[in-house]
């Protein structure tokens, strides 16, 4: 007997969710879908970061030099 009450509770449950109702509005609401940018990985080894690090350092030594031949 209580297998055909659990029956009764998952006809219910669709019967409430109303499928055609709720697809209906879903379009009306949800604004188009659009393609996701890829997610960022994280910089596993700080490649980005020593890349950033080596060329301010490089502006730096270019700046130094240029004030060293100035003089």
């Amino acid at each position: 007997m209580s297998a055909p009450s659990g029956g009764g509770e998952g006809g219910g449950k669709e019967s409430a969710a109303g499928g055609v109702s709720s697809s209906s509005l879903a379009p009306s609401s949800l604004p188009p879908p659009r393609p996701k940018s890829p997610p960022e990985y994280p910089d596993l080894y700080g490649k980005r970061r020593e890349a950033a690090r080596v060329q301010m350092l490089e502006r730096e030594i270019g700046f130094l030099e240029a004030i060293l031949v100035s003089d």
